[in-house]
């Protein structure tokens, strides 16, 4: 298991349970207790660089279990999920948010414009954006993503500018974690003009997809 794995575990035991900082904290503390080494941020203020926000400051979905409609999402209070109560427009059944929750029926989607503010704040990274974004592209020469001819052809096709940025959109080929009721897939977003040694250093986790087991 690598850090970030370690790191989306602690955040989704912290979603389930509504945890307050200092008990994340105990967590990431006991993780690297049982390690025996140091590998896990053990204050917030790291930990929120890792995972981009706090729970308080995600967004939850939630979805019908039968047909996947989305049905309501409320902010990442525990408060507020426990006594939010949905009904799906297309089955008509009614379903209560915490119940959804312990099956997997949901997603989390963190915020993107504080994580972006975050990574472009960054001294480096804005110098090598604008190095990146002001280079001469060689048809002969593939050094990287940019010189592409997909790559060069959907900045056409968007009609985007040349100080525009574009991203990517992944998620790993099986899901991070599977426990028996759901399967966790973190969805990460790249900077494709960043350099590849600053690309995959600043990767943004852009949400976390519960998956049902029992609807596979």
């Amino acid at each position: 298991m690598s850090v970030g794995d370690a790191l989306v575990l602690a955040m989704d035991i912290a979603i389930k349970h509504g945890l307050a900082w200092t008990a994340i904290e105990d967590i990431l503390k006991f993780g690297n207790l049982m390690l025996g080494r140091n590998v896990l941020p053990e204050t917030k203020y790291i930990f929120r660089k890792f995972s981009g926000s706090s729970p308080e400051e995600m967004t939850f979905h939630f979805c019908c279990p039968s047909c996947e409609t989305l049905l309501a999402k409320t902010g990442g209070k525990l408060s507020e999920r426990n006594s939010l109560s949905c009904t799906c427009t297309i089955c008509g059944e009614k379903y209560l948010c915490r119940q959804l929750m312990t099956n997997g029926n949901y997603f989390v989607s963190l915020p993107l414009q504080k994580q972006f503010a975050s990574l472009l704040a960054d001294i480096s990274v804005r110098e090598q954006l604008l190095k990146s974004l002001s280079r001469e592209s060689e048809d002969t020469c593939l050094s990287d993503i940019m010189d592409g001819a997909f790559y060069k052809n959907q900045r056409k096709k968007l009609n985007c500018q040349p100080e525009d940025l574009t991203l990517t959109v992944s998620t790993d080929g099986s899901p991070m974690f599977r426990s028996s009721s759901y399967a966790i897939w973190p969805v990460h977003l790249t900077l494709n003009e960043l350099p590849s040694h600053l690309r995959w250093n600043n990767v943004i986790c852009s949400l976390l997809w519960y998956q049902n087991n029992t609807q596979t």
